[in-house]
């Protein structure tokens, strides 16, 4: 009975209690960013962006912000919204 206990705490806080954001960080110019860190704001979950900018990350429910850096750009925090982000930066 625990090892069920536990198997369903692990379901519920890893696929119900979470949803899949997905974007793209871009520059100013709308070249994509590789290798920007996405980050949930005030978490521990993180994911990079690939050579086309693009990035998958699963975040709590509750989560509303994510924050993305990468050398050589400003921080930037962005709304998650509806799932899916669109970042553009800028230089500092």
């Amino acid at each position: 009975m625990v090892c069920f206990c536990a198997a369903f705490t692990f379901f519920y806080r890893t696929i119900i209690c979470t949803r899949q954001v997905t974007g793209r960080v871009t520059d100013t110019a709308g070249s994509p960013v590789a290798n920007a860190s996405v980050v949930v704001k005030g978490g521990r979950n993180g994911a990079q962006t690939g050579t086309d900018g693009t990035f998958s990350i699963r975040v709590p429910s509750s989560a509303s912000t994510l924050v993305i850096t990468s050398v050589g750009f400003a921080r930037r925090e962005t709304p998650i919204g509806n799932g899916t982000v669109k970042c553009r930066f800028g230089t500092f």
